[in-house]
């Protein structure tokens, strides 16, 4: 099956003979040769290594094996130690030992690795593993470094499944409090898609540990426990004697709800043999059975209770993380708003001062207002000039009232010469009759009084008189 991935990623070259047999062929010695081909085989090799890996969700090479991964026909690559032996020396591989001891997830880690793990390493790869590896490479004609590689650890994989594994817990978690502390048994079932085997996924882990993400303890059972950091916290987890409870109440609601699961599956069970007992005819081992299904449906109600109040802990233990993140944003308004309210000089003696500033400029505006307002030439106020108007209106009416209406305007009769001498009236008192007369215009109103307007009149009466 791996051959046909390979053969998806380098088709070309997988295909050409020639091609594969330089490349499953032995390094030259000297680089210098032919860097250019020497470096090409190198990354051609190195590339396929941790895309195997990769492919098949492995953190840990195996040089004995790997060759056999990579099988064409009945070929097989003999070059895969000096690739990666400069894989090693690049950083990109690490082995196995080294890895492992490099992080340490607490004292009891530290300890143990100082105290135990390290003297017995050592006098194992001293007393044991390098007289084995110089026999081996005695018969093999391998080099002494090359029968020591071990396992290795590709370690560009084991950071990139490292957070895959993180951002897994982080979206199952939704109450940091009672969420981030997991059995590592419970989350290797969950990421079991993530990596194949037990030992990548603790590697994983151990990564983790040493990011500061998350930390390993043991319970009094040997149980291994894992608890993450918050998504949005930057300092390293500790585990205190409060976790672990919350810890072991998950574990009681966990096992009380499969007992109740169980205890609801045996009355199942009861009913429906009871009910076969019944067809049969056998009513006494029906009724022993109905009254089994009784005994355990009480059991299971106590179960349900209990399951109930562990529950309710869970979530009140849930709500104090909400309660403090309630508490955490009314000490930051409060201190935002302190902060504001100093930088802007903003207090009650500061603000009563400026409202009492703005009603005695708003006084001082009306005095203001009022003293432009005043008639500096001494002419009669407006008050005075409506009064008069009124007045004045007024005695109009009354002259209306008292006029007779105008009438209709006749057509003068044709004047006819009067002989001269014969009943004329003097034309000095008819001007001064006339001066005394007053006509009406179109609207009703006097247009001419007394002698208003009559000038140059006596001059044409002059001359109608001595007609």
């Amino acid at each position: 099956m791996a051959t046909h991935s390979y053969e998806r990623l380098y088709h070309e070259d997988w295909q050409d003979d020639q091609t594969m047999d330089v490349l499953f062929s032995p390094f030259r010695e000297n680089r210098q040769v032919n860097p250019r081909s020497w470096d090409k085989k190198m990354s051609f090799w190195t590339d396929l290594i941790i895309t195997h890996c990769r492919g098949n969700k492995c953190l840990v090479v195996n040089p004995n094996t790997l060759p056999y991964q990579f099988k064409r026909g009945e070929k097989v690559p003999v070059c895969l130690n000096d690739v990666l032996r400069e894989m090693l020396r690049e950083g990109k591989l690490k082995q196995l030992c080294d890895f492992e001891q490099g992080i340490t997830s607490g004292w009891v880690s530290w300890s143990y690795n100082v105290m135990v793990k390290k003297p017995l390493s050592w006098s194992f790869s001293t007393l044991v593993k390098r007289p084995v590896s110089w026999g081996i490479g005695q018969l093999t004609g391998q080099t002494h470094d090359e029968a020591e590689l071990g396992d290795l650890v590709v370690l560009d994989l084991v950071k990139e499944k490292a957070e895959e594994i993180l951002n897994r817990h982080h979206m199952s978690a939704q109450h940091s409090l009672t969420d981030n502390i997991v059995s590592q048994s419970q989350l290797w079932q969950q990421c079991r898609d993530i990596v194949s085997d037990e030992q990548s996924f603790q590697l994983a882990l151990l990564w983790l540990c040493k990011e500061k993400k998350c930390c390993i303890t043991t319970t009094e059972n040997q149980e291994k426990v894992v608890q993450f950091a918050s998504k949005n916290d930057t300092a390293p987890p500790k585990m205190s004697e409060c976790d672990l409870q919350i810890f072991r109440l998950k574990q009681a609601e966990t096992s009380t709800e499969r007992r109740v699961e169980e205890l609801t599956s045996q009355m199942d069970d009861c009913r429906l043999q009871a009910k076969e007992y019944l067809q049969k005819g056998l009513k006494t081992s029906a009724k022993n059975c109905l009254v089994r299904k009784k005994k355990i449906e009480t059991l299971r109600d106590g179960k349900e209770t209990a399951l109930e109040n562990i529950r309710h802990m869970l979530r009140v233990i849930q709500q104090v993380e909400t309660d403090k993140m309630v508490l955490d944003a009314y000490a930051s308004g409060t201190e935002a708003f302190k902060e504001i309210t100093r930088r802007y000089g903003l207090t009650p003696d500061m603000i009563d001062n400026v409202m009492t500033d703005v009603n005695e400029t708003m006084d001082l505006n009306e005095e203001i207002q009022e003293s432009i307002s005043q008639n500096p030439m001494g002419e009669p106020s407006m008050d005075e000039l409506e009064e008069e108007l009124q007045t004045i209106l007024a005695g109009d009416e009354k002259t209306r009232t008292v006029a007779p209406p105008m009438k209709k305007t006749e057509t003068p009769p044709k004047r006819t010469a009067v002989p001269s001498g014969v009943g004329r009236v003097p034309h000095q008192e008819l001007v001064n009759s006339l001066c005394q007369m007053k006509v009406m215009d179109r609207t009703g109103q006097f247009a001419l009084s007394h002698q208003q307007g009559w000038e140059g009149w006596g001059d044409r009466l002059h001359g109608y008189v001595d007609l």
